[in-house]
């Protein structure tokens, strides 16, 4: 497969979805798996001892009347110093694909990370549920993002627009009830969005990231998402080759 030529700094659209559309996560646990494999595969060094087959949980507590409190990824101090190879500035992770916004922070950092999370997660998929094959359709799929607004369309794509394809009846009950989707899709584990309002920080994204500046607080990206989704019909369409039908 031909790719864009990555410079240090690009911010880059990567996504794959399961072979033949099937499933790549089956339960929680493996959905945890995926979101630590994002933490910990970003390294320039490969884990010399990997993080435990067993380690699936992740850790929650209750606090005032039970708010959930998460709890950080800690790196080990018997592990050489963690040097990120991409900046993850967001990501959605769905039943039978994901979607991640990179920034290259390395030379060939997209790639080499991308490499470690796909054999990595294939790995632990097959030893789990003893089955051998490929667990994603192919490479991944990628696109540099330049242009700001489009950046503004993606974010908005990757973050709601995927939670909303799942919604209880569909996209168009969603939109119908946007005030509660938007807010069940602030909450949802599996994305960047509670990372991004700054409500929980598991060490994968960077904080003070340009999405974050982009989107400050909840009403700012309602604002956003009314004016781009709601006044225009198609954001797929504006996205072209970006979306994931």
């Amino acid at each position: 497969m031909n790719r864009e030529k990555i410079e240090i700094g690009d911010i880059v659209h990567v996504y794959n979805r399961g072979n033949r559309k099937a499933p790549i996560v089956f339960n929680r646990e493996d959905k945890w798996r995926f979101l630590k494999s994002l933490y910990y595969f970003n390294n320039q060094e490969s884990l010399s001892k990997p993080f435990s087959q067993q380690d699936f949980s992740f850790q929650v507590f209750s606090k005032n009347k039970g708010e959930q409190i998460f709890l950080k990824w800690s790196w080990p101090e018997s592990w050489p110093e963690r040097k990120p190879l991409v900046e993850i500035l967001c990501f959605f992770l769905a039943d039978n694909h994901f979607h991640l916004l990179l920034k290259e922070k390395q030379e060939r950092g997209i790639s080499r990370f991308m490499s470690k999370l796909g054999t990595g997660y294939t790995n632990y998929i097959n030893l789990r549920y003893e089955q051998v094959g490929r667990v994603f359709q192919g490479p991944y799929k990628s696109k540099i993002v330049s242009d700001t607004k489009y950046l503004y369309l993606l974010i908005i794509y990757i973050l709601i627009i995927n939670f909303f394809d799942f919604y209880p009846k569909g996209f168009e009950i969603a939109k119908q009830n946007f005030d509660k989707a938007i807010n069940l899709a602030a909450s949802y584990s599996f994305s960047s969005f509670l990372d991004m309002l700054k409500k929980r920080d598991l060490g994968i994204i960077e904080q003070n990231s340009i999405v974050q500046e982009m989107f400050p607080n909840l009403d700012a990206f309602k604002k956003e998402f009314i004016k781009e989704i709601v006044l225009k019909k198609d954001i797929r369409k504006s996205l072209g080759s970006l979306a994931i039908d």
